[in-house]
């Protein structure tokens, strides 16, 4: 599961290199908005997920941190959770949220938008 991690003890003094990230779609649902557009016919799946960077702690009790994270995913949504709306109005409503560095939705049956964080 994402974010567990077993104590090992040690010294925590040094760099330590981020290798992997962790981001669960239920985890992408409830930093969004929280609500549930339509109970059924909408999926959200994450694509990709890109981190790096390091974090040094010092003995001292300070600390510098240089992370960069990118996620991609995929919301997909039937035309009965649309509520009359089109993909395209779906697509400007997630690139105003802010949280989208850029959003890419197309009809194909259900309204598909691939989104990158």
């Amino acid at each position: 599961m994402c974010g567990e991690v077993a104590p090992c003890g040690g010294d925590l003094a040094g760099t330590w290199v981020f290798g992997t990230g962790c981001l669960t779609a239920a985890g992408l649902k409830d930093a969004e908005s929280g609500e549930v557009i339509c109970s059924s016919g909408e999926s959200i799946s994450i694509t990709s997920i890109d981190v790096s960077g390091s974090a040094t702690f010092n003995a001292d009790m300070t600390y510098t941190l240089a992370l960069t994270e990118q996620a991609a995913a995929r919301l997909s949504l039937s035309q009965s959770c649309l509520q009359g709306h089109t993909c395209g109005e779906l697509q400007t409503a997630l690139e105003n949220t802010g949280d989208f560095a850029s959003v890419s939705c197309s009809t194909s049956g259900a309204c598909s938008c691939d989104a990158t964080q």
